[in-house]
């Protein structure tokens, strides 16, 4: 077991990953092709999935595609960015290294933040050119309400009245709903 090693059970967005690389492996190769790898096949998760190219002699890596729903959560423009060209936004941390344990490996490494913007990242290996030429990455997080992302409450505003934010009970007779 190393620093990186991918546990059996996933959250379901990052087990839907793994099942869908596992499905594209054609044996006796030890992991799926880069090129069988599709948008379409990526479904639900394609969102808050990444691709990384993979170079060697040196070792770089470089951002091919990154998914909507990580843009559209404040990321940055990644696309054709270099890893190590400078610091990378959460939730990347540790990425340069977690993808060169992911191409030693050969196989699929998982990395956990358990800090207080929790997330988790799976990184698979796709073969290209007699080597892994590819990283396939899905990263699950916490979803917050579309209230939240606007900055409001967290959950419909009918649960502010009912009292079913922060906790809130009400007093008998001082229910909205019930008045």
């Amino acid at each position: 077991m190393h620093l990186y090693s991918s546990p059996r059970n996933l959250p379901p967005r990052l087990d839907r990953a793994r099942a869908l690389w596992r499905s594209l492996i054609r044996e006796p190769a030890p992991q799926p092709f880069r090129d069988d790898l599709t948008q379409t096949d990526m479904g639900d998760i394609g969102d808050d999935a990444f691709t990384l190219e993979v170079f060697d002699k040196p070792e770089r890596f470089r951002f091919a595609l990154v998914g909507e729903g990580l843009e559209a959560d404040g990321v940055p423009k990644l696309e054709g960015t270099f890893l190590g060209d400078g610091p990378l936004p959460s939730p990347f941390d540790f990425l340069l290294s977690q993808a060169s344990a992911t191409v030693e490996a050969g196989q699929p490494t998982l990395y956990r933040n358990p800090g207080p913007k929790r997330y988790d990242r799976l990184l698979l290996p796709m073969w290209g050119a007699d080597r892994t030429g590819l990283l396939f990455g899905v990263i699950d997080r916490p979803r917050a309400t579309p209230w939240a992302r606007l900055g409001l409450i967290q959950g419909p505003p009918h649960w502010a009245r009912l009292g079913l934010l922060q906790g809130g009970v009400r007093e008998p007779g001082t229910d909205p709903v019930s008045r």
